[in-house]
């Protein structure tokens, strides 16, 4: 774009560690999630949650939020995994029909990737879903670092994601970016010492995302370009 050739040929690009969460901030899964979590408590014959609920726990990890719709039940661990085997495999169905990226997510990472960032992904999902989500949005090549649930002691909000992302690439923390959808995203970019972005085109109105002070918000991936600039540029 002209803004990073003219800040190019001035000199004066930073780079930065750039850390992505991936559903409703790189790709729309929503609908897809909900769709599975609704099949999979109607198989097991479980009072499925509501859309409500499912919004209100965007973000959690999928196993933390059914074990909190569950926990009348007692489900023992082995009961648990089965129950998560078959919601990943309607995850995966209805992921193949109804997974889209965002409008200019591949064309923006793409010019921040060629500005010099370094492009990473955190996600609460677990890491075999979060690496067939990115190939399928044409996005896991420009990713060099992708820590999903199994890569991780601590889930969000616990910033441990990000210290393991800092093991592969090493940055200051002022040279890095936590970026997402929604309030847990910026407590672990917080948590951390990391700038954040919240962005409002996934799960999270403005004013949700504001109770945790990030250090912008963006509205668009164009916008985001060029607030991660000024960010970096600090």
């Amino acid at each position: 774009s002209a803004s990073g050739s003219y800040l190019r040929s001035k000199g004066r690009w930073k780079m930065g560690l750039l850390l992505f969460d991936f559903d409703g901030t790189l790709a729309e899964t929503c609908k897809i999630s909900e769709m599975a979590t609704m099949d999979t408590f109607e198989q097991f014959g479980y009072p499925a949650p509501t859309l409500e609920q499912l919004r209100e726990d965007r973000g959690k990890p999928h196993f933390v939020k059914f074990t909190g719709y569950l926990k009348q039940y007692a489900l023992s661990p082995v009961e648990m995994d089965k129950l998560m085997e078959v919601f990943w495999d309607k995850y995966e169905k209805y992921e193949n029909m109804l997974l889209e990226p965002y409008d200019l997510s591949r064309e923006s990472l793409m010019e921040l990737k060629g500005n010099g960032h370094h492009l990473g992904v955190i996600s609460n999902k677990a890491t075999k879903a979060l690496l067939r989500s990115l190939a399928a949005v044409d996005l896991l090549d420009l990713m060099e670092v992708v820590i999903g649930l199994e890569n991780m002691d601590q889930h969000k909000p616990n910033p441990e994601g990000i210290f393991t992302a800092w093991e592969k690439i090493p940055m200051a923390k002022e040279e890095t970016v936590m970026i997402g959808d929604t309030i847990y995203d910026m407590q672990m970019g917080k948590m951390a010492g990391v700038k954040t972005v919240g962005i409002t085109w996934g799960g999270s109105s403005a004013q949700t995302l504001r109770t945790e002070n990030p250090n912008r918000i963006a509205n668009s991936f164009v916008e985001l370009e060029i607030i991660l600039t000024s960010l970096l540029d600090a």
